[in-house]
């Protein structure tokens, strides 16, 4: 029953539970010790992002900002180098997103030919993206390939998501991201992403505008802030998409009004700012309300285990690093890319990339 609650909170059952009653996940940098004389076995680590964390912020990049880039640049281009080694068709999943982006500018610099990129596109103007990958596609010269993601393919994928994933996945962006890994396997074998580069390098509304928000909130008693909230879950999402329109825009949000009331749902016990990240990263706060146990013991519930970085931004970012990135980013694309044959491959995750970021 515990793994259920977790699935209720975050949609997604976090290593090293699994929905399998007696079965367990290995974690992201382990490997498992067996002995013969024992009927169980140890995770072992191997390497630690917690310590890498910890880490870098004692010791933070001396250099300027270009020089910082001009480092980054090098590190990025010789991860993209390394995994553009294949005997097969290699292409390149473009969303038009900047991580993205940067991976296929890699790529194509690297290559003799056009990269074959693909995305998926939405019918709804406010999700859809496809435009900017277009003209991404046409600024570096890549082989473009792009799909049109309607509401009846999606309902039509539902069906085979438990063949696809194994256990419960509430992650709605499987659906495109599974599409898209069909679409370029039918070209390709290999394809690079730009998966982790907004864990590493700030690339989630919540990094800036978590602690924005409670420097402008957080000096108001816990009522006032319910009440707060109360009044902005009033409003429509669509007047709220109305009114917040023009400053959003500027601010590279999508679909402000939906992410309002969001926000506002979750003023309400809310008493700091990693409370409030843990809030925003819960999907149902009140999980142990609706099915019966206990939460059992989770990284998000023991902060004396979270990484020993003071700035808010980064503490968080290292605890999606731990927690939201391997239970579910990788395991979306990775299932979906693996339940039609195609390998897939993220620059952003080379350890040289990581440790320096």
């Amino acid at each position: 029953m515990a793994p259920r609650l977790l699935l209720l909170r975050h949609n997604y059952v976090p290593a090293p539970y699994s929905i399998y009653s007696g079965i367990r996940k290995l974690p992201p940098g382990t490997w498992l010790k067996v002995a013969a004389s024992r009927r169980d076995a140890e995770p072992v680590a191997y390497w630690s992002l917690t310590e890498v964390a910890e880490r870098g912020m004692s010791s933070p990049f001396a250099g300027s900002d270009i020089e910082a880039v001009d480092a980054l640049e090098r590190r990025l281009g010789d991860a993209v180098s390394g995994q553009l080694v294949a005997d097969v068709p290699l292409g390149a999943l473009l969303s038009g997103g900047i991580d993205s982006t940067l991976v296929t500018a890699l790529m194509q610099a690297r290559s003799p030919r056009p990269v074959r990129t693909f995305t998926i596109g939405f019918e709804e103007g406010a999700y859809d993206e496809a435009r900017h990958a277009s003209a991404v596609a046409k600024h570096l010269g890549t082989e473009h390939t792009e799909l049109r993601l309607t509401g009846n393919d999606a309902l039509a994928l539902v069906p085979r998501l438990p063949r696809i994933y194994d256990e419960p996945f509430a992650d709605s962006s499987q659906l495109p991201t599974h599409l898209v890994m069909q679409l370029a396997r039918r070209h390709v074998t290999v394809a690079l992403s730009g998966d982790a580069g907004d864990e590493f390098f700030g690339g989630y509304n919540r990094y800036f505008l978590g602690p924005r928000f409670w420097r402008w909130i957080g000096w108001l008693p816990m009522p006032l802030r319910k009440v707060a909230g109360r009044l902005i879950r009033t409003l429509p999402v669509q007047t709220l998409n109305r009114i917040l329109g023009p400053v959003s825009r500027r601010a590279g949000i999508a679909t402000p009004g939906d992410k309002s009331h969001r926000l506002a749902l979750r003023l309400q016990g809310v008493r700091g700012l990693d409370d409030l990240y843990v809030s925003l990263v819960t999907e149902w706060p009140n999980a142990a309300g609706m099915v019966s146990g206990a939460v059992p013991p989770n990284l998000l519930d023991q902060r004396a285990r979270w990484p020993r970085v003071l700035d808010p931004a980064a503490r968080m970012m290292a605890l999606d690093g731990l927690t939201y990135l391997p239970d579910d980013i990788l395991v979306k694309v990775d299932r979906a890319a693996m339940a039609v044959s195609l390998e897939t491959r993220a620059p952003f995750l080379d350890r040289d990339v990581m440790e320096f970021a």
